[in-house]
Parts: structure tokens; sequence; C-alpha cells
């Protein structure tokens, strides 16, 4: 089951490539704590490595992105051929013409397919100054290969931790960091998070870290993701709770970096279990700052289905149906109900009345429909209320982009629901981000089918100022269909592609307008991919040397374009009219007229010559 939590308390902002993304790597885009990954369907990992292949750098960017975003494990196990997508990934970092950010995929793409990857980075790559240094930074980030360079030591703490165990001797020299005032301050917050994930071995520096969190010179969010991390301690961190108390009862420490301690608590698990009380106290106390009551309530929804947190839903559920109360608290209570699982199902209507209940604020409604679409079975009938908040054209995006990522999770449950998502991609008057993020909680319901994608495909097409991230629907149409041959064909020329062929092989050829013809009639209400169908369909008859036996093929598709009012109709025209020429000519029976009208001018012409002659 999906979290959704957050501690956000102002509208979510992401890219909408990066909205997308998070739900094709499976992972919650609003997230306090680290929750499991469903594993990934081969053809969700085929439509990823077909577009790797793709002409368009930003488009293998974002391939290499998502793959990245996958559990190292299973990458491995569910990659074909590793060793051409490392090839590949090579290649691409070394590509000075893609931008540095874009090309990092790549760079975790070698890191997470394992040090027998290594091979393939080039000699002196990181210390190859003509390299972009953030390209270098990247490398060193997933293959743990340090210098002193400061750039590549920000990055330390995250090759720590893919060091597992044989990093733990490291735990005095990072506490070092920790302390060393001089240190910057990002490179001293990775060293503490670092140290927590560590395990026992990093566990008894707590306290110290507990002490950093509370030097004010440090800019607050570092020490919140610092605090963040102690939530990564498990059972580890069991004997520090009471220190972890305290720290969030001192009012003196910064709110912000006070919350993300108290989600920390949650993230313990059974160790944190029986504080429960305490957190319940916190949340229910109005003098608390509302930030860290709804923290509070994070918490214990992290706590999850643990009895001795799910005890307290009744508690909860008073909150949530408070309208006196902060709606933050309230928003962050109602995700922490959902988490309960079947102990929150009584509360599910109360939880659906906060968005039915009038003009809710707009980031209760968001969590609402995030934490129904983490419901489970409970939750399945209230689809069509969440399909209602995506479609609602007064809803702000954030309501929206909730609203597609919980339609998302309720996987199979949604089957169902698939063409009325897909009647909404159509929909021209929406926000295109909106609908890109749409598009990618299909992902989580099922495979499209190759007349149901070419819906995704056709909103690459949409001309405005606002359709910045175009590669991203051909990125979403190679996963979404799980690259198959036919979808690649059709890439290959349809979306605006960065080379199309000028040369086509004859069985090429026909397997390309074979493509095209099965999509042609779903395409009628997609009038901007269809026009460039239609060019596509008169490039691909000029390129090919056709047969008798295709007039057929052809045919069907000069009736559609004229049908269709497209002048490309008479392209075809032309080459059916030669094609038919010819087969008139090579029919047996026309043959032999044809030598017996040749033998009988022949005969008239010599039998005039002889009469003349005489």
């Amino acid at each position: 089951m999906f979290k959704l939590i957050s501690k956000i308390r102002k509208p979510l902002f992401l890219f909408p490539i990066t909205l997308c993304l998070t739900l094709i790597l499976f992972i919650p885009w609003v997230s306090a704590k680290e929750t499991p990954k469903p594993k990934p369907q081969p053809w969700q990992i085929d439509g990823i490595v077909a577009a790797i292949d793709d002409s368009n750098p930003t488009v293998k960017g974002y391939a290499f992105q998502a793959l990245a975003g996958l559990e190292p494990q299973d990458l491995k196990l569910m990659l074909k051929k590793p060793e051409d997508i490392a090839q590949k990934a090579i290649n691409f970092l070394k590509d000075e013409k893609v931008d540095s950010n874009v090309r990092g995929g790549a760079a975790e793409i070698l890191g997470n397919l394992g040090q027998a990857m290594a091979k393939y980075l080039p000699n002196n790559f990181l210390d190859n100054e003509k390299i972009d240094k953030n390209v270098r930074g990247y490398a060193a980030r997933f293959f743990g290969k340090l210098n002193e360079k400061s750039y590549l030591r920000h990055y330390a703490a995250e090759v720590l931790e893919k060091l597992g165990e044989a990093a733990t001797k490291y735990a005095p020299d990072l506490i070092n960091i920790v302390k060393d005032e001089k240190v910057d301050s990002n490179v001293r917050g990775n060293a503490a998070s670092d140290l927590v994930n560590l395990g026992e071995a990093g566990a008894k520096y707590v306290p110290d870290i507990l002490n950093f969190l509370k030097d004010e010179k440090v800019e607050s969010y570092i020490r919140s993701n610092a605090a963040a991390a102690l939530g990564n301690l498990g059972e580890a961190g069991a004997k520090y709770v009471p220190d972890l108390i305290n720290f969030i009862k001192d009012e003196k420490v910064d709110l912000n970096v006070r919350g993300s301690a108290v989600e920390a608590l949650g993230n313990l698990g059974e160790a944190a279990a029986k504080y429960a009380p305490d957190l319940i106290n916190i949340l229910k106390d109005e003098k608390v700052d509302s930030n860290v009551r709804g923290s509070a309530a994070s918490a214990l929804g992290n706590l999850g289905e643990a009895e001795a947190a799910a005890k307290y839903a009744p508690d909860i559920a008073n909150i949530v149906k408070d309208e006196k109360i902060d709606s933050n608290v309230r928003a962050d209570a109602a995700i922490a109900l959902g988490n309960f699982g079947e102990a929150a199902a009584p509360y599910l209507p109360d939880i659906l009345n906060i968005v039915k209940g009038g003009k809710p604020d707009w980031f209760e409604a968001e969590r609402v429909a995030a934490v129904l679409g983490d419901s489970g079975e409970a939750g399945a009938k209230y689809i069509p209320d969440i399909l209602n908040y995506l479609k609602d054209k007064n809803a702000v995006a954030d309501i929206r982009y909730s609203a597609a990522a919980a339609l998302g999770n309720f996987g199979e449950a949604a089957v169902p629901y698939v063409p009325d998502i897909l009647n909404f991609l159509k929909d021209e008057t929406v926000d295109s981000d909106v609908r890109s993020y749409a598009a990618g909680a299909l992902s989580r319901i099922r495979k499209l089918e190759l007349n149901e994608v070419i819906v995704v495909l056709n909103n690459f097409y949409e001309l405005n100022p606002w359709n910045s991230n175009f590669e991203l629907w051909r990125v979403l149409t190679y996963f979404l269909s799980g690259g198959t041959d036919e979808v690649k064909t059709l890439l290959q020329w349809l979306g605006n592609p960065q080379e199309v062929p000028t040369q086509l092989k004859y069985e090429d050829g026909k397997k390309t307008l074979e493509v095209f013809l099965s999509i042609w009639t779903d395409s009628n209400d997609l009038k901007l991919l269809q026009k460039d169908l239609a060019d596509k369909i008169a490039q691909v008859t000029r390129l090919v040397t056709w047969k008798s036996q295709d007039i057929t093929l052809l045919q069907s598709h000069y009736n559609n374009l004229k049908n269709g009012g497209y002048y490309q109709a008479y392209t075809v025209q032309l080459v059916i009219t030669n094609l038919s020429g010819w087969k008139w000519l090579f029919k047996p029976i026309n043959a032999i007229l044809i030598l017996a009208v040749f033998l009988l001018t022949l005969i008239f012409i010599r039998t005039k010559m002889r009469r003349g002659g005489g």
C-alpha cells in the first residue's frame, strides 16, 4: 500500500516531467518515508528500454531517469541485456550536446547495475575537466570513485550509502564532518543523513546529530532533511526515542526541524509504536504549532496498522471532522487515517465529505483524493468521485494531480475507468500538465493497446507555450504501450522524431503502412495526429517500390485520405494507377491478347506492304 504523506505546507509544485516520472517509477510523489515499491511488470521495463533508442536525446534522458528510479535488484533481474544498456548509458553520458542534468540518469543506471558496469566508464573520466563537472559528479555519486573535488564531495553521503556495511568504518569520519562548523552545511547535512543510514554503527551518534539539529547557524531545510533521516534508524534507534521526544517538545528549535523529527519518530515503526500516546497528545494540543501537529498526524499514519496506533483512529477521525481545526492538520489527519488500512474503512465517508461538503481548502481536497486512492478495496467504490475531481475544471491543478495519482493507486480496480481517462486526455481545454499526470497514472492500471496509446501521442501535437515538455508524450507512448514493435514503427514517423527514414526497404514500408492503417479509424477524433499521419502515409508511399499485391492496402489508404479530405490521397492514387496498369499488362490472358494484337498488326502491315509493292 502506498502511503502518500506530506509535510509540505504550501502549494506543491513539481515540473510536469517529474510528476509523471514519479508515477512511472512507482513512487509516491509526496512522502515522508520510504515505502515499498511494487514490482515493475516486464511490459513496463520493455517500454522504458524502447524509449532509450529514440532519436530525441531528451526522450532518451527521461527514459534513463525512469530506469534509474527502479530498485537495482529489479533492474538487474528484468533487463534482458544489461550490457547493452550500460554501453548506451556511457555513450549518452559522454554526449556533450545533451544537458548535464538530463544525462545524470545514465550515470545512475550504471551505478544501479553494479560495480561490474564500471568497466564501461572511460579511464580518467572523473578527472577530465573537459567533461561537465555535474556529469562527473553524477558518475562519482554512483560508482563511489571519490576525489577531493568539492562538487564530488557533495555526493559522498549517497556513495557511502551504496557501499552498505563496507561504509561502517567511515562512521567516525562522518561524525567529525557533522561537528566541523568549517565544513559546508550541505555536506554536514549529508553526512548526518548518511550516519543514520548505517544502522547500529551510526545510531550511537544520535545525540551528536540532535545537537547538529539545534544549530541555528545551519539552514533549517538542511536540518529538516537530517531530522527526517533519523526515521531510517529502525530498531537501532529505539533507545533514542525519548531523546527524540524531548527534542520535539523543545520550542526553541525551528518548527520545520521539529516537524521532521516528529515524522522521523513515526518512521521508526514498532520501535516508536509505544509512543503513539505522545503523538496523539501533540496532535490534539491546540497550543502546538499546526506544522508540528500535522507532522504528528503523519507520524501516526506512518505507524500504519500497528495496533498501538490504529486504536487511536476514532481520535484522529474527530480531528478530520472538526472544521475549526487548521485545514493542514485535518488533511494530515485524513492521510493518517488512510494508512490504518481496515481500521480506517468506517471513516472513509468522513474523509470524502471534506471535499463534498462545499468549497474545501485546496490542500485538504488534494490530500483527501490521495488518501482515498490509498485505501485499497475499501475505497474502490469512491473511484467515480475521484474521477470527478480529475474532471472538475474549477478545481486547482494540485487537486487534479492528486486525483490522477489516486486513480493510479487503485491499480486493477480502476481498469473499467480507462476509457474515461483516455477521453479526458482528448480534452484540449484541460491543462496539458494535468493531462500528462493522468496519462502517467495509466501506467499503474494496465498496458494500453496500439489504438489506445495514440490518444496519448496526440497530446504531443498541442501547440501552445505551456506544452514545454512535449517530449514527455513520446516517453509515455513508449512506456504505456510496452514499447511494442508497432509502437516503435509508429514513433519512427509520428510525434516529430529527430530523424525520419529517407530510404525504406519493401518489407519495412509494407509493415509501416499496415500499422498506419490499423490506427486510422481510431485517429478520426485526433485531428492533430491524423494530419501528421496523412503526411507520413504519403511519404512512405513515395519511398517504396510497390508490388501489384499491395493495391488493396494502398486502396484502403487512398479511400481513408480521400474521405478525410486530405490532398495526400493523390500521391497514393498515382501509385495505384501505375500499379494497376502494370497489373493489367501482366495478367496471362491480357498478355495473350496483346501478343495476338501485335501479331495481327504485323500481318496487316506486311499485307499492305505487299499490295503496295505489287
